[in-house]
């Protein structure tokens, strides 16, 4: 019997050095894979890694370094991450309740002049078909440096990641996130984040992502330009048809408090349909380049592949916006859409090969306000630019340039195959530089906000 005990206790360590140093060698590749999926992710930056393994535990380090730009330079910003890796398929110090490649345990800190400031700690299980689950939560911070200043509270969240077949999902919540200089701040509470994307085979992100606020507050020096949304909601997906992108994102909030004065929700969508996908993998890869460029010869190449890349993306692109929101003296909506020729790729330069259509309401009481206002800031001296703004606004409507509908100003202007219409009818060339005259007076010469 004691013949046989010695045998198999030695068939045994040698069974499980055999399988830790598998799973050892599985996790370095692993480790590696992963380093050079996220240089490509973050061209921007540089990556670097190192990894040594140990008898039973591995450590690795991985840098993303953030050079310094060439109109403001200074010390590069450094994010260390460092993992202490106990390797599968048994994870000495980590027991689970299956096999597994490896149970890495992380700690973010960013390398400030200052030290090191301690960011996230994180636990990656990564399985023996190599999908990897992250738990992440985040160290309290509330640090003027690096200017701007920042702050975080109770940040917390899952990744996961299929190497195979290049899928990544995760769910982020924060009580608050908060982003500020020494005259203005950002500030975002209860926020809540899931997002879903792979990879195609052209590179590109295809997935969708939702994004929810409590409250998102900007503060600013002046309190005209102070604002806070309540209830914001933001998602945006992207999908792949047939070789072609289509992007959609959308916008909503339930209320918005400027001062004392609080109006209704709103809405914003976007859609993005019909790019060429291998020209918008084109047109990253150039914007990669030019990010990463060492030199300007390689920026002014790569600026060179952008531009070659635009005509095919939008030949048979569309674009429409459609919008609504709130004011307290009534609904402002909005909706357009521009469509380009299909057939050759630089059809889109022929003035021919556009049709865009673009219809807009605003509250009479509103648009007069505006109008007024601009014409103050304008004429400082002018005795009585309400009933200017009227006079104005109603010579617009007698030329068919503005309708009058249920207390609202209306406008529905169409572009197609060179001719350009508004409310039904051609547009003339002196009505096109008399409205371009009133806008320019009216608006452009009011201070932003």
């Amino acid at each position: 019997m004691r013949k046989l005990v010695v045998p198999l206790l030695v068939a045994a360590l040698a069974a499980t050095a055999g399988a830790w140093c598998w799973g050892a060698r599985r996790a370095e590749r692993a480790h590696g894979a992963w380093q050079a999926w996220l240089g490509q992710a973050l061209a921007p930056l540089a990556v670097e890694g190192s990894y040594r393994r140990g008898w039973l535990r591995a450590e690795a380090t991985t840098r993303l370094r953030l050079p310094p730009q060439t109109d403001a330079p200074g010390e590069a910003v450094v994010l260390e991450i460092r993992d202490h890796i106990a390797p599968g398929p048994i994870a000495w110090g980590d027991w689970r309740a299956g096999p597994v490649l490896a149970v890495v345990h992380s700690e973010a800190i960013a390398q400030l002049p200052e030290g090191g400031l301690p960011l996230l700690r994180a636990e990656t299980v990564i399985d023996a078909a190599g999908r990897a689950t992250t738990r992440f939560v985040s160290l309290p911070w509330d640090a003027a440096v690096p200017t701007p200043a920042l702050a975080w509270e109770d940040v917390r969240g899952t990744l996961r990641f299929e190497a195979p077949s290049r899928r990544l999902a995760g769910e982020l919540v924060a009580s608050l996130l908060h982003v500020g200089g020494p005259e203005a701040g950002v500030s975002a509470h209860g926020v809540q984040a899931h997002f879903e994307y792979r990879e195609s085979r052209h590179g590109l992100p295809l997935g969708e992502l939702r994004l929810r606020m409590a409250t998102l507050a900007v503060e600013a020096s002046e309190d005209t330009r102070a604002f806070r949304v309540d209830g914001l909601e933001l998602e945006q997906s992207q999908t792949l048809h047939d070789g072609s992108v289509d992007s959609l994102a959308s916008l909503s909030y339930r209320a918005l408090v400027r001062g004392e004065v609080a109006h209704a929700g709103g809405s914003l969508e976007l859609a993005l349909r019909q790019l060429d996908a291998a020209s918008l993998a084109r047109l990253v890869e150039g914007a990669r380049a030019s990010e990463s460029a060492s030199d300007d010869a390689g920026a002014l190449t790569a600026r060179l592949e952008i531009l070659a890349a635009i005509p095919k993306l939008l030949a048979n692109a569309e674009f429409e916006l459609r919008g609504a929101f709130a004011t307290v003296e009534g609904p402002v909506e909005f909706e357009g859409s521009v469509q380009l020729d299909e057939g050759d790729a630089l059809s889109m330069l022929s003035p021919t090969a556009l049709v865009a259509d673009a219809r807009a309401r605003v509250p009479v009481v509103l648009l007069e306000q505006e109008f007024a206002e601009g014409l103050r800031e304008t004429d400082p001296t002018s005795v009585d630019s309400r009933a200017e703004a009227r006079r104005r606004l109603a010579s617009l409507v007698e030329r068919g340039l503005l309708v009058l509908e249920e207390g609202n100003y209306a406008t529905h202007v169409r572009y197609d195959a060179g001719r350009l219409e508004v409310n039904g009818q051609p547009v003339r060339p002196g009505d096109l530089d008399t409205l371009r005259s009133d806008a320019r007076q009216a608006f452009l010469a009011r201070p932003p906000g």
